[in-house]
């Protein structure tokens, strides 16, 4: 057993010998033979540059001697030289890459060093807010851009803008900027004003009772109406005075309110005259003004004229003669606004009458000749109604004869087949009374002596009465009964003339009773015909102007035209006489 335990142990012995032996050799043979070693890498740095003009920039691990360790993660904290008035402005991170913050105003920067790197950051004044101060009794004062907490940032430009707490009552009235500098507005009365926020500031704005801009209404002169700024006066006013003058106005809230006016120049001269009206200003109601008023005196008008035929007399007024006189309306296509000069003439003070026509002519065409059914009205004479029923070659035909009875020039001349017409000897029954060409292409010479038919412009500024009313003596509707007789008073029927009111130049009729023939062609009227205009050249109609007794109240207007052919026989269709003085 002890042999066998022996030789056990001893084969053990021998195998661990063994082994020790080999790896004895082994070692020999790998410490005879040289081998390579891989040796460790070295650490990598990198430059990183800081500029920091202003203020200082600190890194955090801290950078040694101006590198830092590859893929180190820096954080870089700056801060201004003078924190009170100073801060961050931006960052700028060249080589590196920027991890977190160093946006606009961050105080740091967490930069990853992955190359030669420059960290720089820029530095600006922190912002300055100064305190605004609004002062605004009696209205608002408002901000845009808005204050923050009563302040503004410096070199800020602000508009405030003022509103009254009643506006249709009061206004802005001063500004007063104290600290800041104004940029616009800000000037008396401006609802607003820029300002630049330079210092602490002070805006303040007043407000007073709004004074109203004048808006004229009305303006009489003599009782004409002024308000075109040109009115035409007779020979007897010399001079404007405060009293002569009515003018009315509207401002703010007030309506038609009449203020007294002064007269600067008010002297007037034959001819045109430049009269200054003034209102000086009331603080709180209305502002000043001033208005010139271009008065044209007439020369004196020709003395009136009074004339007898047989038994019948008739008179003829005299009027001056007028420069640039307004005639026309808007209202109507064919008379639109015009101006027109005439010399000095004469014109019938009434139509002519049927006993007149009768004097002359040896008949009575009239419609309304007193037969049954035709009577005058109680009171009235026949004789004295106006002739109607007669066409414009019978006018004209009448006039010549009766200058030839008076001894006076005819102011016509007719040529059938060129021999020219004897009126002195001429019957009723030879005027034509169908068209006729001769009769159309009838001559006028206004400067003789003799009657003839008004012209358009003639008619129409006597039958004005030196006035501008829409009808011949008012220019109130409730009043024109009293100067014509018209549908709604002449009970159908003509009347006896001067049995109505006159017009200003004491015409009669000059608006109702009947219609009066015109010389002129019916035709546009231009905007400023020659001085004496006597209408279109030629044309198919003669005009007729002034209203009858079956007119409505517009057909009685001054400014009204009418035309009909010549031959036209109507008994709402008469004449009135014009000639020189």
């Amino acid at each position: 057993m002890k042999n066998t335990n022996f030789k056990l142990k001893t084969k053990i012995l021998n195998r661990t010998v063994s082994i020790t032996a080999l790896l004895f050799v082994a070692g020999l043979l790998f410490t005879g033979c040289p081998q390579k070693v891989k040796e460790e890498s070295k650490p990598v740095y990198y430059t990183v540059s800081l500029v920091h003009e202003g203020g200082t920039l600190t890194a955090n691990p801290a950078i040694q001697d101006g590198k830092a360790l590859k893929d180190s993660e820096i954080t870089f904290t700056a801060s201004p030289a003078n924190t009170s008035t100073h801060e961050v402005d931006k960052w700028e991170i060249t080589g590196g890459t920027k991890i977190s913050g160093g946006n606009p105003g961050d105080t740091s920067v967490k930069v990853k060093i992955t190359a030669n790197t420059t960290v720089k950051v820029t530095f600006k004044e922190k912002p300055v807010y100064y305190t605004v101060s609004l002062v605004h009794e009696g209205g608002s004062l408002t901000a845009n851009p808005a204050l923050q907490g009563g302040k503004a940032l410096k070199d800020s430009e602000i508009t405030f803008t003022a509103s009254p707490a009643d506006p249709s009552t009061h206004e802005v009235d001063k500004w007063e900027v104290s600290g800041g500098q104004v940029v616009s507005g800000g000037e008396d009365g401006s609802i607003s004003v820029k300002v630049k926020i330079t210092a602490n500031t002070t805006v303040k704005v007043t407000f007073k009772k709004k004074t109203h801009p004048l808006i004229l209404k009305s303006l009489t002169i003599f009782g004409k109406n002024a308000i075109s700024g040109r009115i035409i006066v007779d020979n007897s006013k010399t001079e404007v005075t405060a009293g002569d003058v009515s003018a009315s106005f509207d401002y703010g809230l007030v309506m038609g309110e009449t203020i007294p006016v002064s007269i600067t120049n008010g002297t007037l001269n034959v001819g045109e005259n430049t009269v200054n009206l003034s209102i000086a200003a009331v603080e709180g109601k209305y502002e000043a003004w001033t208005k010139d008023i271009v008065v044209s005196r007439q020369e004196a008008a020709p003395i009136d004229k009074t004339y007898t035929v047989g038994a019948v007399g008739f008179t003829m007024k005299g009027i001056a003669a007028v420069k640039d006189a307004p005639l026309g309306h808007n209202d109507y296509g064919y008379n639109k606004p015009h101006t027109i000069s005439l010399s000095a003439y004469l014109i019938g003070e009434t139509e002519v009458t049927q006993e007149l026509w009768q004097e002359v002519m040896g008949n009575n065409p009239s419609w309304f000749d007193g037969s049954s059914g035709k009577e005058p009205a109680v009171g009235e004479t026949q004789g004295k109604r106006p002739v109607e029923r007669v066409n414009w070659y019978h006018a004209i035909a009448f006039c010549n004869k009766l200058s030839i009875k008076l001894g006076l020039d005819p102011c016509y001349t007719v040529k059938v087949g060129g021999t020219p017409v004897d009126f002195a000897n001429l019957s009723f029954d030879q005027i034509p009374t169908t068209n006729n060409s001769d009769w159309n292409g009838a001559e006028l010479d206004m400067n003789k002596s003799g009657f003839r038919l008004p012209t358009e412009a003639e008619w129409e500024w006597a039958a004005k009465g030196g006035t501008d009313y829409k009808w011949a003596g008012t220019n109130t509707e409730a009043e024109l009964k009293n100067y014509a007789w018209y549908r709604s008073n002449s009970g159908s029927k003509t009347h006896e003339v001067k049995k109505r009111s006159p017009n200003g130049y004491g015409l009669y009729d000059m608006s109702g009773n009947v219609f009066e023939w015109c010389w002129d062609w019916y035709g546009t009227i231009p905007a400023s015909p020659g001085a004496d205009y006597t209408g279109a050249a030629s044309g198919s109609n003669r005009v007729y102007r002034g209203g009858g007794w079956d007119s409505f109240v517009d057909y009685c207007d001054v400014v009204f035209q009418f035309s009909f052919r010549p031959v036209y026989r109507l008994y709402y269709l008469g004449i009135r006489l014009a000639c020189r003085p």
